[in-house]
Order: structure tokens, then sequence, then C-alpha cells
């Protein structure tokens, strides 16, 4: 396991077990986008595994959502199914409906853009739906597949940072080479 290297100051820690590249690369691709679903709580295991040697277990897990037209092509959302597997093997809940996306627009899938472009794209893409302010949980795991420029959970964590979460944690299944 090498250490991921990414910064923001409101994610206390992010386990990714793999590398993004062969083989690993292959599943993820089949998972998003052959439909191959199955590969959920595979992945989930491997996340599992080094989460019971680095980090608490969170009040919930906070899959990152797909903006909706993204859910209509695929028909699920990967980070949702991760968080389902790794909530039956680490306990907690799934929380789907505290991270709303708000971005309006409809946009280029990131793995096409370039990491400044990336990093502009999703500065604002989301909130938290706060109908009531007891339910915060104070500590949660974010949840998604790949971490590349850390842009995306950057942003869905200072969302919760400032709805009240009080300790926020990242898994992804695997990070590419900017953060070895």
């Amino acid at each position: 396991m090498h250490p991921v290297l990414f910064s923001n100051n409101n994610i206390k820690g992010v386990i990714a077990p793999f590398r993004y590249e062969h083989p690993t690369d292959h599943f993820i691709h089949a998972f998003k986008y052959q439909k191959q679903i199955h590969w959920a709580y595979t992945l989930a295991y491997c996340i599992s595994r080094q989460w019971a040697f680095d980090f608490p277990s969170p009040d919930a897990w906070i899959p990152i959502p797909l903006h909706a037209s993204r859910y209509r092509e695929r028909g699920f959302n990967q980070s949702q199914l991760l968080a389902r597997a790794l909530s039956k093997l680490r306990g907690g809940k799934v929380n789907n409906a505290l991270l709303k996306r708000v971005r309006t627009s409809y946009s280029v899938a990131q793995h096409k853009l370039s990491a400044d472009e990336r990093l502009s794209e999703v500065i604002y893409n989301f909130a938290v739906n706060i109908s009531d302010h007891k339910n915060i949980p104070k500590r949660v795991c974010l949840v998604d597949d790949v971490l590349t420029t850390g842009a995306t959970l950057s942003s869905a964590a200072n969302a919760l940072h400032l709805a009240g979460v009080e300790e926020i944690y990242a898994v992804v299944i695997a990070r590419t080479h900017r953060n070895i």
C-alpha cells in the first residue's frame, strides 16, 4: 500500500487500495460502463481490509452522487453500490440523501478533462441536503471510484464540513499516478 498524496484540510484520510493501471482499470471500466455490478462487493472488500487498520468506523457512508443524466445513462451509481457493500462489510448506514449534486449542467465525463479543467468543473458541484440539522452525522466516509486530482472529493468534503460534519474520510477503488 502506497500513501495517497492528497491534500484537503477537511478530509482526515483517504484509502485507495489500488493504482489506476492494468488490470484494475479494466475492472473499474467493466464495473462502471459495462454494468458488471457484481464487482462492487469484491472491490469494497479490498477497501474494507485496509479500512480496518487505518480509520474509525463512520456514522454514515456517503456515495458521491452522479448527475441525473449520467445516472439515467448507466442505470446505477457505482459509488452507491460500493457504499452499500462497505456498509455490509464494516457496519454503518449508507446515506444517499445527505449530499446532492447542485450543478445543473451536464458536463463532459471527468476522465476526458485535464487536471485544471477538472478542478474548475467540480469546485461547487455539491451541497448538503439539510432538512433537519439534528441528523447531520459527526463522522462520514465519502465513497467514490477513482481519485485523480481530488477535485470531486474536495468539493464534496467542503460542503459536508460547512454543514457541520466533524470528521470526513474518503475511500476510492484506485488512485492515478498523480496520487502515489
